[in-house]
């Protein structure tokens, strides 16, 4: 296993904390690493969307590229998420002030050379439909592109039935939000049951091998992470999953066929009082059962994601413990598949 920075503070003027990753590695083979470079720690703070591009496995990156600037203008620009589809186009989903109606939004952008250039921003606010929620985010990390070509990535919202402040995170639920043209037009599905887990929030999606989706939770005081399986618009009840030990932190999943091996992976931080032992757990039954197989850090880490490699390299994006940079962890095969 190879660890690698990233980027760091002082790579970007006003940049204090670089926060909330997610990569992907397009049909080209380039890692495209998207995060929230933020004036100050605040989730509300100034933030711009910085992408870095990846053309030799993650030797070496390209200088950070502002896609959406927030910093300058004092705007919050959140939860970055990209989609690497398998004809090469690159989506990106994010939101601006936390998608609140009459204050910010959610848009999209797109990119067709590998993630070179990207097109003109297009807001789709109106498919998330505002009236039903204050705070709104996708993801964070990667969505999925489905094998029938559908785009679908995990959100979570707080209703604005819950009665709170309007900028208040919490209580949140979770649902999906899927596109079957592109990114054209996007459907918010109904609230996912959450089977008694107390504010489920930031998820991640995999598609498994026979075409079901399983998403991967992350849940308030739960201790763990918790999962369900669904075709994407509807899902079964949320269940804890205890193997999957978890203090309340993002953590992101992703699925692969390797040698005839259907392998789930998860990264998180596999510690039930604080944001450390950042590691990799696998499942090769479709989410039944999951078993620890790599320690990346046993020190203190954050938010992370990961994308694999055809040949099952593994690539890793976390944060580290003071969000002054963001670190690479590239895993063999054996380092995470492999293991008995």
């Amino acid at each position: 296993m190879k660890l690698r920075t990233v980027c760091s503070v002082g790579y970007q003027p006003d940049v204090g904390y670089y926060r909330i990753p997610g990569i992907v590695r397009t049909a080209a083979g380039t890692l495209l690493v998207v995060c929230e470079a933020r004036a100050a720690a605040s989730d509300w703070a100034g933030i711009d969307l910085t992408l870095l591009r990846s053309e030799d496995g993650g030797e070496s990156w390209s200088e950070p590229v502002v896609l959406t600037a927030g910093i300058r203008e004092h705007k919050t620009i959140n939860n970055p998420v990209l989609f690497a589809s398998g004809d090469g186009t690159v989506h990106l989903l994010y939101c601006v002030e936390y998608g609140l109606e009459g204050a910010g939004g959610v848009f999209c952008r797109k990119s067709c050379d590998d993630g070179r250039t990207w097109s003109e921003v297009r807001e789709i606010s109106a498919d998330c439909v505002p009236k039903l929620h204050n705070v709104f985010a996708p993801g964070p990390g990667h969505g999925i592109c489905r094998r029938n070509g559908q785009l679908l990535v995990p959100v979570w919202l707080v209703p604005k039935s819950a009665g709170v402040e309007r900028m208040a995170h919490h209580p949140a639920e979770v649902r999906t939000l899927t596109s079957d043209d592109g990114g054209q037009r996007w459907t918010l599905s109904e609230q996912i049951p959450d089977g008694g887990i107390h504010d489920p929030n930031e998820t991640a999606a995999a598609e498994l091998c026979d075409g079901r989706v399983i998403l991967n939770v992350r849940a308030t005081r739960l201790g763990c992470r918790a999962q369900t399986i669904g075709d994407g618009q509807r899902f079964a009840p949320m269940r804890a999953v205890p193997e999957l030990v978890d203090p309340t932190c993002f953590g992101s999943i992703a699925a692969a066929e390797i040698d005839g091996i259907h392998a789930v992976a998860c990264v998180n931080c596999a510690d039930q009082n604080a944001r450390r032992n950042l590691t990799v757990s696998v499942s090769t039954d479709g989410g039944t059962t999951w078993s620890a197989k790599t320690v990346i850090t046993e020190g203190a880490a954050g938010y992370a994601d990961l994308a694999i490699g055809p040949d099952g390299t593994m690539f890793v994006v976390f944060e580290n413990e003071t969000f002054s940079c963001l670190r690479l962890a590239v895993l063999p095969r054996a380092d995470w598949l492999d293991k008995s």
